[in-house]
């Protein structure tokens, strides 16, 4: 059996570490990291994926470029978005990435906890 695999979007090292390290707790499949949007857009281009879970703002393209330049790719894999943008245009972003036509799961808001994480684990199938 083919082990599962995530795509770990996060442009900080530090951030990027401590989800690493989260994952690994509950997860014993592959985690790929991407540091920029344009590494994203590039393991998406090469790789299927069971679960994503990106930063929204990155530097060379934000999360909803690479959704839309890599949606015919992704099907219906389960997406979460991750952001410490303020919850008040969160409705807006939301809407947004939903308008692409990618399977959305939820905008997590950080700092993430433990629960957030183990949630958007749960969505692998």
């Amino acid at each position: 059996m083919e082990q599962k695999r995530i795509l770990l979007a996060e442009d900080s090292r530090e951030i990027r570490t401590y989800f690493c390290r989260r994952i690994r707790q509950y997860f014993d499949g592959i985690i790929d990291v991407a540091v920029d949007g344009q590494e994203l857009l590039n393991l998406l281009t090469v790789q299927t994926y069971d679960l994503v879970l990106t930063d929204l703002c990155m530097p060379f393209m934000d999360a909803d470029e690479v959704l839309q330049s890599g949606k015919d790719r992704l099907g219906g894999t389960p997406i979460f978005v991750m952001t410490a943008i303020n919850e008040d245009r969160l409705n807006e972003i939301e809407a947004k990435i939903r308008n692409i036509g990618v399977n959305l799961r939820d905008i997590l808001v950080k700092p993430l906890t433990v629960t957030d994480i183990r949630s958007a684990l749960g969505e692998i199938k």
